[in-house]
């Protein structure tokens, strides 16, 4: 893990050596948009080689220059019909960033949506998190049981070409809780020519997984934050042009009081490159450290932390650390097919990772005869155990474990978990989306009842004109053994119908 030092290393080496063109700041697309798997089918297929898909949220801005190289492409070659309805689409979303500068003030999106929930929360052993099953990768979000209502802005603010403010708030109406009002989003960036540097709370995925990754996701509450990244790949200069396409990002934060260890510091670093048009990799890290409670960390500690040494023995340990590793290969088969994968370790040992989780996946963007479905497989693995017990999103030091307001920052499964899972996904005339999902969840390996999950999930979205569009899920989750209780059998639901305005 002295990679962390070369990553940081490089990173200040791109922006002291620009590598790319400025661009002024844009708005992130939230990580729930349709947008992303739009573009995930047309990379898969071959249309888009410049992408890195380990690192998001995307700006607007970058979403549009993938638009604008799929559509290149698609002039060149013969792509799947569905594909090029597709790329309409994505034409029709990003038209003020493809064809003119965006309006300097823009109320972007309004969503009112019900949901309605049959069920209680579940405990995450060795953590203090707690997460309704069916409720995962939602920005930390809790309901009621029975009904609930949200309704949520989403508004952007640019002054000139180097500064943009953007905020989505959010209201709650929870049956026997009452009302609340919090910002789910709320980032201000500052260009510095290609390299941007942010300040705010804004969700953060890093890893090539779709259901779920290893490092982070936005599973739990969305973190306030001070970032440097550029939002934009380009190619290293000199010797290091060889890695292709790359992208850097850098944060740092502290977690709430309110836990074991009070106020720890939390900071991360990834390097995504693509040497191949084939090939993307991507290399993450996240270390907690200090606190109220904990050691203290000088600026030499600080620096070995970095460096991915742990403490020798009989020292105090000092940080919680999670690294790892993630590939992605796509083939031309078939319309496309994308393998990809993580490798990370909760622990260090000669300066490597070790304690290992993994994640597997493929991706099939163009399935039929009329090609308009798509298929992704998914299968995710945190069992490994030292001394009988499974140490993932666990801390001896800090044994709140990798959380931030009682969820969990990785994957939603949890330490000690095994989640497969199957998710299609078919184009309808009238670019009406049905979804039909699968998974599997066997939770707390190590422990001598396990919870298991099987869900089902069916999705709907329709447009209802040029700015309404509908869209609704329904969840069902039949558990057994639940909160590892032998015996404690449990049915639980989910339906959510959402009415959503764009401007």
């Amino acid at each position: 893990m002295r990679a962390s030092l070369v990553l940081l290393l490089f990173a200040l080496l791109q922006v002291v050596v620009p590598t790319s063109a400025p661009a002024a700041p844009s708005a992130d697309i939230p990580l729930e948009s349709w947008v992303y798997p739009a573009l995930d089918r047309l990379s898969a297929a071959g249309l888009i080689e410049s992408s890195l898909q380990g690192n998001r949220p995307w700006s607007r801005r970058e979403a549009a220059r993938q638009t604008a190289e799929a559509t290149g492409r698609a002039g060149e070659s013969q792509p799947p019909s569905a594909a090029l309805r597709l790329l309409e689409q994505l034409i029709n979303e990003f038209a003020g960033e493809l064809t003119a500068e965006p309006s300097p003030l823009h109320l972007r999106r309004t969503e009112v949506s019900g949901i309605y929930q049959e069920g209680s929360p579940s405990p995450y052993p060795g953590t203090a998190a707690y997460q309704f099953p069916l409720v995962y990768n939602r920005y930390g979000l809790t309901y009621s049981k029975g009904q609930n209502v949200e309704v949520s802005l989403q508004a952007e603010a640019s002054f000139g070409k180097i500064f943009l403010a953007e905020w989505r708030p959010l209201g709650q109406w929870r049956e026997g809780t009452g009302s609340s009002t919090r910002t789910l989003t709320g980032v201000a960036r500052l260009g510095l020519g290609p390299a941007e540097l942010s300040a705010g709370r804004q969700p953060l995925w890093w890893g090539k997984g779709r259901h779920g990754s290893l490092l982070l996701t936005n599973n739990a509450r969305p973190l306030d934050l001070f970032r440097l990244t550029n939002p934009h790949p380009a190619t290293p200069p000199l010797i290091f042009a060889p890695l292709g396409p790359t992208r850097f990002d850098l944060f740092v934060t502290r977690l709430e009081a309110d836990r074991e260890v009070s106020r720890p510091w939390l900071t991360g670093m990834r390097f995504d490159f693509r040497p191949l048009p084939w090939l993307e990799a991507g290399l993450g890290r996240t270390i907690m450290f200090g606190g109220r409670e904990a050691p203290g960390v000088n600026l030499g500690d600080f620096l070995e932390i970095l460096g991915g040494e742990n403490p020798s023995d009989g020292e105090e340990d000092r940080s919680n650390s999670i690294a790892g590793l993630d590939l992605s290969l796509t083939l031309p088969l078939a319309g496309g097919v994308r393998l990809y994968g993580e490798l990370a370790g909760e622990d260090e040992a000669g300066h490597f990772c070790s304690g290992h989780a993994w994640l597997a996946g493929v991706f099939l963007p163009f399935l039929g005869p009329d090609q308009r479905g798509s298929l992704r497989l998914e299968y995710a693995d945190l069992t490994w155990e030292k001394h009988g017990t499974n140490p993932w999103y666990r801390h001896g030091l800090y044994r709140s474990g990798y959380t931030y307001r009682g969820k969990i920052l990785g994957h939603h499964a949890g330490g000690g978990a095994r989640d497969y899972s199957a998710s299609y996904s078919h184009d309808m005339p009238g670019n009406v989306n049905l979804g039909i999902g699968l998974d599997y969840e066997r939770r707390g390996e190590s422990l001598p009842v396990q919870e298991k999950h099987l869900q089902t999930e069916l999705t709907l979205r329709a447009p209802l004109g040029a700015w309404l569009t509908l869209e609704a899920a329904w969840c069902l989750d039949r558990i057994e053994n639940f909160a590892y209780i032998p015996g404690e059998d449990r049915t639980f639901h989910l339906a959510r119908i959402a009415l959503s305005a764009t401007w």
